[in-house]
């Protein structure tokens, strides 16, 4: 069931003509059991349905009402709810009434991030629909096993494997998607299962009865960032402060995209604040790559520029 501003998707739709050409994409959820003029409204297509989930994706603010979310949970005790909308001045409805509206009971995903929230010394933490969770493994998976093509099947299972790493702890806290602190090991499993996906739908000739386990085949081929114990040295631009009197903002050269200051140990917060029509500070900064010398104000605040 799908609605847009103008209601329910449905045949009888005055603006059906105009839909065909300019959001033809809908055309595959217009129902025909159904007049238009009974579906206008959320609250009664949500009578008519009884859903027990509830996504919005119309950017349009908020839109999910305390009586349309409490009419849901009459029929459904714990309701999904999705605002999926971004940023978040545009979601459906926030995490916080969500969760009172339904006294903690709601299963909530949000587009953007919403802070946890606490009822009765129980705090809920709100989960983050984000495509994260989903297409940095679907990516790696087929690029592992040199898929041919990427399917609709590889993205459903990879949903499936996702849902999977939902603990039932999670769903008590109204949590629909595992922790972000576990996302190398959501994208090895996802990546795992497209695989899978792939050799079983003759998009891989990888052989997996060469492979062994192929989580601990993905996992091995993983790149991790190198963690040092001690401190890299790293060469940084050498850095002079300079002194040119009364010299205007305006005569600064272009500023050092990217450049490192501090090398020589100079501090420019500890320089003397410039102020109006006073003494101008500069800093030179030698490039370590091509020696090329660049120019840059210090701040008035004293700061590194």
């Amino acid at each position: 069931w799908m609605m847009d501003s103008k209601g329910l998707l449905t045949s009888d739709r005055p603006d059906l003509d105009e839909m065909r050409t300019r959001a033809p994409h809908k055309l595959a959820f217009i129902r025909d059991d159904v007049r238009h003029q009974d579906a206008t409204e959320l609250l009664n297509v949500i009578k008519m349905v009884e859903p027990n989930v509830l996504m919005g994706l119309s950017g349009s603010g908020e839109s999910f009402g305390k009586n349309e979310i409490e009419l849901m949970q009459k029929g459904c005790e714990r309701p999904i709810i999705c605002p999926l909308s971004n940023p978040t001045s545009k979601a459906e409805v926030s995490a916080e009434k969500a969760y009172s509206w339904t006294g903690g009971k709601c299963i909530f995903a949000s587009g953007s991030p919403f802070a946890p929230v606490t009822l009765d010394e129980k705090t809920y933490f709100p989960a983050q629909g984000n495509n994260m969770f989903i297409f940095p493994g679907v990516g790696l998976g087929a690029y592992l096993c040199g898929a041919s093509e990427v399917t609709d099947e590889m993205f459903i299972e990879a949903a499936k494997s996702l849902a999977e790493m939902v603990t039932p702890a999670a769903l008590m806290r109204g949590s629909l998607y595992p922790p972000l602190e576990q996302l190398l090991d959501i994208s090895a499993r996802v990546a795992a299962r497209t695989v899978e996906v792939a050799v079983d739908q003759g998009k891989s000739k990888l052989d997996l009865a060469q492979t062994g386990d192929v989580l601990d085949w993905v996992k091995a081929r993983m790149w991790k960032p190198p963690h040092h114990d001690e401190p890299i040295d790293v060469p940084w631009p050498s850095m002079h402060v300079t002194k040119a009197t009364h010299a205007p903002q305006a005569a600064a050269v272009p500023e050092a995209e990217g450049l490192a200051w501090g090398a020589d140990g100079i501090d420019t917060r500890s320089l003397p604040r410039r102020e109006a029509g006073g003494d101008y500070y500069a800093a030179t900064l030698t490039d370590g790559v091509n020696g090329d010398l660049h120019q840059v104000p210090v701040p008035e605040d004293g700061g590194a520029h």
